[in-house]
Formats: structure tokens, sequence, C-alpha cells
């Protein structure tokens, strides 16, 4: 099979207008996130339309005569995030949507056309465009694979000689030695163009007790993430707890998971004010970890 290159970061978000069809958008969007690898070992791979079921789901459970706090944890590229966004909005649900990832805040580097990096805040790269030609870590072809290294051992006194970040919520960008450096937001471009609506932070939801979660939000979606394949029983139960924590009294926790072919398995629960759990609707087979919840 004919290797197919990875977008630039320029040609995904910085492109003023584009000929591509919303399909052929979609496609380039996936192939661009699931080239990069990052420095956790996973990808931020992305897919269209997959948790359609889920949405429809857990619409009718939504109280429509107040504005919610609804949160999406382990967002990955964030698709399925601004799709349940566009699915709240046909149906007239008023919300605020807060969605994390482990690696939200990314940065860019540029000298101008001829070169442009990206990279997480701690420096590991994820792509390299070259010439406008595309560099991802995890291309799989020899050739990109090669130019990658290449290029990874030019970037590192590249990256020396620019100011280093203090903060990624500064201003715009900071030009030293003809080095553009700024705050990139690693989403799809569509997500993070959304302002009025949308709250987007670094979370793990194994670690992060911000009290700023606490007790807040009326519903909170777990796709893909709370699975037996991933972690062991003790650390599913602790995600679960601090997940708990973060809901008001009688709100929604939504864990599902997609198989190989594509179809979603999950459990609608909903959490008491004595902090007991409660199966209010099933997608699918239901969620694998209900044992661990009920």
């Amino acid at each position: 099979m004919r290797y197919q290159p990875s977008p630039t970061i320029e040609q995904l978000y910085f492109a003023e207008s584009s000929a591509l069809s919303a399909i052929e958008q979609e496609a380039q969007e996936q192939l661009f996130f699931s080239r990069l690898r990052l420095s956790n070992g996973v990808f931020k791979t992305t897919a269209y339309r997959r948790m359609d079921d889920v949405n429809q789901c857990v619409a009718p459970l939504l109280a429509r005569d107040r504005q919610l706090e609804l949160m999406d944890v382990a967002i990955s590229s964030g698709v399925p995030t601004i799709e349940w966004m566009r699915q709240l909005d046909e149906q007239g649900i008023g919300y605020r949507m807060t969605a994390g990832d482990l690696t939200i805040e990314a940065v860019f580097y540029s000298l101008g056309s001829f070169f442009q990096a990206l990279t997480e805040k701690n420096g590991h790269p994820l792509q390299f465009d070259l010439f406008r030609m595309s560099f991802p870590n995890a291309s799989g072809s020899r050739f990109r694979n090669a130019a990658f290294r290449l290029m990874r051992l030019f970037f590192g006194p590249l990256r020396s000689m620019s100011r280093q970040t203090d903060s990624l919520r500064a201003s715009r960008g900071r030009l030293r030695a003809g080095i553009l450096q700024s705050p990139f937001t690693l989403v799809s471009p569509e997500l993070a163009a959304q302002d009025d609506a949308l709250t987007l932070i670094e979370d793990d939801v194994l670690t992060n007790r911000d009290p700023g979660l606490l007790r807040r939000f009326d519903a909170i979606r777990a796709a893909n993430i709370l699975q037996p394949s991933y972690f062991d029983d003790d650390t599913i139960r602790m995600q679960v707890r601090n997940l708990a924590q973060r809901l008001v009294p009688g709100g929604l926790l939504i864990v599902c998971r997609t198989d190989q072919e594509g179809c979603n398995n999950g459990t609608v629960f909903r959490h008491s004010e004595d902090g007991d759990w409660e199966s209010v609707e099933r997608i699918g087979g239901g969620s694998e970890i209900e044992r661990l919840i009920l």
C-alpha cells in the first residue's frame, strides 16, 4: 500500500481555506493524530461518529430546565467531544463543557515556512515539518522515520536558542534567534475554536483532585479509558471514586468502551447523595466494569 503523508501542522491548523470536502478534512485530521506518539507511548487517535449511539442514549437523561455542567474525560483529540456538543446544541440542551486529557497543552516552533515543529511541554517532539513536508514521530515510513531522527538532532540546539516558555497561557508567541515559539492546543482544530461553551484542561482522573472540579458536574463521560486492559481493579475503583467526587448528588457517570468492530458497550450510572450507585441505562452489552462500580 502506498504511503500517505500526514498533513503538515500549517495545513491542518493554520490554512485559511481548504478545497477539501468535510469527509476529506476528517480523514486528514484522523491521519494527523494517529501518527503522534506522546511521551507516555499513547497515540492521539481520533474517530468520527464513534459515540453517536452513546449520545442518543444519554440525551433523554439530561435535564432541560437549566444549564448543565458536563465533563468529558480522556478526550484524546477531542473529536467525540465536539460531536457531543453538536448533539446537545441540536437538542436544545443548555450546558457548559469541561474537557480534559493528559496532554492538552503543547508548544509550536517555527522558522517561517522552512521548518516547523510541534512538541509536548516537556520537549518531547511530536512532528517536524520541513519545506511543507510532514515528519511525524510515528509515520510508518522508513524514509520519514529516519528523517525525523535527523531533525530531532537538529532541533535540540535550535530549541535551546529559543526562550523557554514559562507559561503556556502567556502571549501569542515569542521570537528569539528568528524562532517563533508559541503555546499550542493539541486537540481537533474545531474543538480548539470552541470558546463560548468549552473549557479545556489537562487532567488525570487518577491523580487530579482539583477542588474546582469537586461536586460540580451533572454528568461525566469516561469513554475508552476505564478499561481492565489498561488498569487493574483497584486503580479503576480509585478512578471511579475520584470521578464520583466531581459529580453533584444524582449526577450521571457514563462509562463506555468501543470494541474492535466499532460497537459501543457501556452503562450510565447515577450517583446518589448517600454515595451509592445505580444503573439507569445500558448501551450494547453494558460496561465491563459494572461489577466494580455496583
